[in-house]
């Protein structure tokens, strides 16, 4: 990591300028480890499950998330259409169509 001795924004290794403020990054050797705040790993961890009930799965990350906040899911087409299932069971979705 660079950090920049104008605006002090942390750049990746590879950069030349700054991200922030666009100023040239010179190389002076030096190295700067990344700060993890103490028991960022382990609670990272902690919070990290597989659940492979797919309404146990929705159930669980929609817990997890704060009000107003937002939930993103990757998934492929079936478990869409069940999780989309569940979202019209919750009156959040229409029923999807079907060719």
């Amino acid at each position: 990591m660079i950090v920049c001795r104008k605006c002090g924004f942390h750049n990746a290794d590879s950069d030349d300028f700054c991200g922030s403020c666009g100023s040239f990054l010179e190389f002076t050797g030096e190295k700067v480890a990344v700060k993890v705040p103490e028991g960022f790993a382990a609670q990272a961890e902690q919070e990290a499950a597989v659940v492979a009930d797919r309404r146990r799965a929705f159930e669980t990350a929609l817990a997890g998330t704060l009000p107003g906040g937002q939930l993103t899911i990757l998934a492929g087409y079936t478990p869409m259409l069940e999780l989309r299932a569940l979202m019209h069971e919750r009156g959040w979705v229409g029923r999807l169509r079907e060719a």
